[in-house]
């Protein structure tokens, strides 16, 4: 699964906004939309402070960015 499909799914999956995500980890909720539909991607900083946040958001391992 790419990164796009793999964070909208668990985002989704926590019933969570785009808006509520961006907060939990302190960006805009554009960033996150653009993440999303493969637009752009987050710094290598920002994935590794997804997979390494407390269990209920750490759901980025194993997954490709294309």
């Amino acid at each position: 699964m790419i990164f796009s499909e793999r964070l909208k799914e668990e985002r989704e999956k926590r019933n969570w906004s785009q808006n509520d995500l961006a907060e939990k980890i302190h960006v805009s909720r554009q960033s996150v939309s653009k993440w999303e539909t493969g637009k752009n991607y987050p710094s290598i900083e920002i994935i590794i402070h997804l997979t390494h946040y407390p269990k209920e958001v750490s759901f980025l391992k194993c997954v490709t960015i294309v």
